[in-house]
């Protein structure tokens, strides 16, 4: 299969593509920026880049930058602390470690303990970040049956377990909640979630395969959130139950154009259903 993003830059070059707290791209932009990020990778087809970043707009180049290099990405819980990340980065098979400048530090204590790990810096100094005018070279095609993913379990009942994701499980589920969201070019999905987790992963998957503008914060902050869908036109976005609690505790939500909330992670209690119906926002629960 053509890869989705290359697909999609060519349906919307000049559309928004991506905005975080500091930069927008369109399209063309991130397709441009992730393949000047995947030639940088210098990995062999099938090879596995681990990524330790802050959620930015950087962190979804290097998601869509390890793909295109034909790489697996291996998601890493930058919550975890060094003596906990070494056994699964080394477990994972990843030959180099991609990291933002807030890591650098963290990354470099994980590569002491993975013999032949390469560091390799997301941030580079003097990087036109979304800035790209050319029309970027289109990727190439994507193996459905290859490994994209590899992403890790919480842990709760035992060692984190690394979850074995190829483009087709990664994609289909894409289609299927694009689908069942009726969710197209026109949306604008707002991401709350860690993109180290398979739900982060997948609000970035959903977003390219339909053309969807995507919003990313760093972490879940209520007031923020209050803005995006109040002001930044956010259509689609997913939350855990606790977020929406916080959310609901704020105060009043204005959020004319959200059509639907996703939730999952954990039970909602019924009053925070009903309090979210209460104010606007319809709930798909998963």
């Amino acid at each position: 299969m053509i890869d989705p993003l290359a697909t999609t830059t060519e349906q919307w070059p000049d559309a928004q593509a991506l905005s975080d707290a500091a930069h927008r791209w369109t399209w063309r932009q991130l397709l441009a920026d992730a393949n000047d990020l995947s030639r940088r990778l210098e990995t062999s087809r099938g090879g596995r880049i681990a990524v330790l970043s802050l959620d930015t707009g950087r962190a979804v180049v290097a998601i869509h930058a390890v793909r295109l290099a034909g790489a697996t990405l291996v998601a890493l819980n930058r919550r975890l602390t060094v003596a906990e990340l070494v056994p699964l980065v080394a477990r994972s098979g990843a030959t180099r470690l991609l990291h933002d400048a807030h890591h650098a530090e963290m990354a470099a204590e994980i590569a002491a303990g993975v013999p032949g790990m390469t560091l390799l810096p997301l941030d580079v100094p003097g990087a036109e970040t979304g800035a790209a005018a050319e029309t970027p070279t289109a990727a190439g095609t994507l193996d459905p049956a290859a490994l994209a993913a590899v992403v890790f379990t919480s842990g709760t009942t035992g060692e984190p377990r690394g979850v074995r994701l190829t483009h087709a499980n990664l994609l289909a589920s894409a289609h299927a909640w694009n689908a069942f969201l009726d969710s197209d070019a026109d949306d604008h999905w707002l991401a709350t979630l860690p993109l180290w987790h398979v739900a982060g992963l997948g609000v970035v998957m959903r977003s390219q395969v339909a053309g969807a503008r995507l919003t990313i914060h760093d972490r879940f902050d209520p007031t923020a959130v209050r803005t995006a869908l109040a002001v930044d036109g956010v259509t689609l976005v997913s939350l855990v139950p606790t977020q929406l609690r916080r959310l609901l505790d704020d105060g009043p939500v204005a959020a004319p154009r959200l059509p639907a909330r996703r939730l999952g992670g954990a039970p909602n209690p019924a009053a925070h259903h009903e309090r979210a119906l209460a104010a606007g926002l319809t709930t798909q629960t998963t």
